[in-house]
């Protein structure tokens, strides 16, 4: 029995490879752990599925591999199915009042694959697996601030301590860590304006404030779920806040449960009667598990006169995510040398022809190359580190009476209030970047 760690594609695929050859007939089952509620994902029940999968097998000859908080996969000889029916009902005893396990669940729980004629079938499966924890660990990492604290903490986020930090969470008041950053266009070289700020929680300065001895990142699906109870704290935040909206569109990173809440409903109708067009973000990992929830959503959007942007996409996402069928308003790319691929150049190249009504932007550029390969594609919306230096440039050009550096302009124009944004004295200047003319 073999119990691999992270994303052990090549491992299952040699072990494919050689049950293939063998007389022996095989049966794969897929336990899909993601769709879990994060409470249920602690590594003590895992561990608990995985000693139930190896319980059932009596010949020792199976197989187990763990994708990384995704699925569990194991391979097993045929001729122990008879202990795999009674695994598979222990299994879903042990999660009794997950939706994921539910009959009525939309998405199976628990998939089965026989590969004397579904091998192939199987691994297309584990390459979309592997393509998942791709995606996820990318838009996972844009919740995390660039500038992570050095973090003195020492007692990690666990199912102990979640709802603790969540109470303290929403006790407090989270402004001060609130973050924003500015999409803009860029035609030949030279930005023409603001188009968009997205607006979000930097997971960084929020564990320095509110609890500096818990390392709030230590369990990425926990995190998950305290970033529903972060949302709410967020659209509160930006709705009762009376810094100046300009350009008058809200860009923000939601999980989907939260566009479906009544505190959203709220945000709405606020954001509405002050003229604000919201764009909600939101993530592949979030889609693929609720994609009856994200065609919901992006009608009640574009009812309500917003728009949907399909956030955190990657090179490997591009391949097999069918984002023509999801048709956002928006897509954002994530900016990396891969991009420069001719598989991946294509993909992109798809979103950027004239007839698509798909917007892109190319997000997390952090030097000029990005945008000369943007340039290149026919992208004229970036965001990241290198285009908040050209705004910055900007805007201190135009405030003349001011000593800050471009630095510290940055440091003031991305905070959404707190003492960074109270160091700037012209607020006037800060608060009214060149604005994108063309339409979105």
């Amino acid at each position: 029995m073999v119990d691999s760690e992270e994303r052990p594609t090549d491992e299952i695929t040699d072990t494919l490879d050689r049950i293939s050859k063998s007389p022996t007939s095989y049966v794969a089952y897929t336990v899909m752990i993601a769709r879990l509620e994060p409470i249920n994902r602690s590594e003590d029940k895992i561990s608990l599925l995985i000693k139930i999968l190896e319980q059932a097998d009596k010949e020792g000859a199976s197989y187990i591999f763990r994708f990384n908080g995704e699925a569990i996969v194991l391979l097993i000889q045929q001729s122990q199915t008879e202990g795999m029916a009674k695994a598979l009902t222990k299994i879903r005893a042990l999660f009794p009042n997950d939706p994921a396990v539910k009959p009525e669940a939309s998405v199976p729980f628990i998939n089965i694959y026989y590969l004397t004629t579904e091998m192939d079938t199987f691994k297309k499966e584990i390459a979309r697996i592997s393509a998942v924890i791709t995606g996820r660990e990318n838009a996972e990492s844009r919740l995390i601030d660039a500038k992570k604290t050095d973090a003195e903490a020492v007692v990690p986020l666990s199912s102990d301590n979640l709802y603790a930090v969540i109470d303290v969470v929403n006790m407090i008041k989270v402004s001060d860590a609130i973050r924003k950053q500015p999409v803009v266009g860029v035609i030949d070289g030279h930005h023409t304006g603001v188009v968009f700020h997205e607006f979000f929680t930097s997971s960084a300065a929020l564990g320095k404030k509110m609890m500096p001895n818990i390392n709030l990142l230590a369990d990425k699906w926990l995190f998950r779920a305290l970033t529903e109870t972060l949302d709410i704290k967020l659209l509160d935040a930006i709705q009762n806040s009376h810094n100046p909206v300009n350009p008058s569109r809200v860009s923000v990173n939601l999980n989907l449960s939260t566009l479906a809440s009544k505190d959203f409903d709220i945000f709405n109708f606020s954001m509405k009667s002050k003229g604000i067009t919201i764009i909600a973000e939101v993530q592949p990992l979030d889609v693929f598990h609720n994609p009856e929830l994200y065609t919901e959503m992006k009608q009640m959007l574009h009812r309500s006169g917003h728009k949907i942007l399909l956030d955190a996409l990657t090179a490997d996402t591009l391949n097999f995510l069918n984002i023509d069928l999801l048709a956002p308003d928006l897509i954002k790319i994530f900016w990396t040398e891969k991009l420069n691929e001719p598989a991946a150049t294509a993909s992109v190249k798809r979103f950027t022809q004239a007839k698509n009504s798909i917007h892109t932007i190319l997000a997390r550029c952090d030097s000029e190359n990005a945008l000369r390969w943007g340039a290149t594609q026919g992208i004229i919306f970036y965001q990241g580190n290198f285009v908040d230096t050209m705004l910055a440039a900007t805007i201190k050009y135009n405030c003349s009476l001011s000593n800050c550096t471009i630095a510290e302009c940055i440091s003031h124009y991305s905070s959404f209030a707190g003492p960074l944004r109270e160091k700037c004295i012209y607020k006037n200047v800060l608060d009214n970047p060149p604005i994108w003319n063309g339409s979105l």
